[in-house]
C-alpha cells in the first residue's frame, strides 16, 4: 500500500505513488482514540477549564495549537460576545459625551483578554471573567474584584495599562503602570488572587 501524508493546512490525501487508499486502517483508529481520551483525560483535570470536553470538540489531528484554540474560544465564548457588543455602542452611549468603543481598542482587547487567560491557566490559578466596558477614550475596561482588592484593565489601540487598588489612600494603596506581556498578567493575576 502506498504511503499517505494528510497535510494540516491542506486537508487532501497526498500519495507517494499516485494512488489514494480508501478508509483508515483499524490500528490508526485505535491510536487516534487512545489520544483523544489521553487529551480528554488532560482537560477534564484542569481547573481553569469551566467544562468537560469530548471528543467530538476537539480537533480531529489533535495538535496543542488546536486543542488550545478550542479551549480559549470555548472558555472566552461570553466575553468575545460582550466584547463584539461594544461595537455596537455609539457616541454618548453614557448619556453624556464618552466616545464610542474604538474598533480597534476592541480588536487589541480580544487579543489581550487572550493573553491574560492564557497566563492565568499556565500559573494554574482559576480564571473568572471581568465586568466590561467602554472608556472615556474609546479604551475597553476589564475589572476584577476580590475582597478589598480591586484589578482594572484599560485596553487602548496599543497598549494595555492597569491600576491595582487595596484601599482607599491613592499614595500608599494605589498602583499603576502598563502590561503588555504574559508574565506582567501573571504577576497581576497572582496579586489580585493572593491570599
Amino acid at each position: 500500500m502506498p504511503a499517505t501524508v494528510t497535510p494540516i493546512w491542506q486537508r487532501e490525501a497526498v500519495s507517494s505513488n499516485g494512488g489514494l487508499p480508501s478508509g483508515v486502517s483499524e490500528a490508526s483508529r485505535h491510536v487516534s482514540k487512545r489520544a483523544m481520551e489521553d487529551v480528554q483525560r488532560f482537560y477534564r483535570s484542569s481547573e481553569v477549564l469551566p467544562r468537560v470536553y469530548t471528543a467530538s470538540q476537539l480537533p480531529v489531528i489533535f495538535d496543542s495549537a488546536g486543542i488550545n484554540d478550542i479551549i480559549v474560544q470555548s472558555s472566552l465564548h461570553t466575553i468575545f460576545d460582550r466584547l463584539d457588543n461594544l461595537l455596537t455602542w455609539e457616541d454618548g452611549w453614557n448619556g453624556y459625551d464618552l466616545p464610542a468603543p474604538d474598533p480597534d481598542a476592541v480588536a487589541h482587547a480580544r487579543y489581550w483578554i487572550v493573553m491574560m487567560y492564557q497566563a492565568i491557566a499556565n500559573v494554574g490559578r482559576v480564571w473568572r471573567g471581568p465586568e466590561i466596558s467602554g472608556g472615556p477614550e474609546g479604551e475597553v475596561i476589564f475589572e476584577w474584584w476580590e475582597g478589598r482588592k480591586k484589578l482594572t484593565i484599560y485596553v487602548s489601540t496599543s497598549t494595555a495599562e492597569y491600576i491595582q487598588v487595596w484601599g482607599p489612600d491613592a499614595l500608599t494603596e494605589m498602583h499603576d503602570g502598563e502590561v503588555n506581556t504574559f508574565s506582567g498578567c501573571q504577576r497581576l493575576w497572582l496579586w489580585l488572587t493572593a491570599e
